[in-house]
């Protein structure tokens, strides 16, 4: 016997507010004045995966940490940091090894970029000098990219990302 082709009856309006803003995609009303919390910058969930990444799979003779240039300071303290040797253009991560085959130490400066990010003029020249003192540089915005970018630097790996 065939079934019954019958529309479903339809659901019952929300009978209070809450449920109609839900309903909306509203989840929270704020008291007048405020404005919601802005999403964090789209780099900081990226520069979390790169470390959790990096405390993985890195052997413990590499040496690496992050450099929180990213951070908005008001003129006097831009200019106290900048006498404290703060540097414009510094990339997020820097590893130092000591390489296997001649025992010569290595480093790499590694700069994240979310999707559609471009590197500024203070962190290019930054590459040209860095690069020009013989470090490796490496821009990346995503796991799989960071850990290629270590292979061919020929980081030392305690893992890898199962493929």
């Amino acid at each position: 016997m065939p079934k019954s082709t019958a529309e479903k009856p339809k659901a019952r309006a929300p009978s209070n507010i809450m449920a109609r803003l839900q309903e909306a995609g509203i989840d929270r009303l704020l008291p007048l004045g405020k404005r919601p919390r802005k999403r964090a910058h789209p780099e900081f969930d990226l520069h979390c995966a790169v470390a959790d990444y990096l405390r993985a799979v890195l052997h413990p003779r590499v040496l690496w940490f992050h450099i929180p240039n990213e951070r908005r300071a008001s003129p006097k303290q831009g200019a106290q940091l900048k006498r404290m040797g703060v540097l414009a253009g510094v990339p997020d991560f820097v590893l130092t090894w000591i390489d296997a085959m001649d025992g010569d130490p290595r480093c790499l400066y590694l700069e994240l970029k979310a999707k559609g990010g471009k590197l500024s003029a203070a962190q290019i020249e930054f590459i040209r000098r860095a690069t020009h003192a013989g470090a490796d540089f490496a821009t990346a915005s995503t796991i799989q990219v960071v850990e290629k970018v270590l292979t061919d630097a020929e980081v030392p790996l305690r893992a890898r990302i199962a493929a």
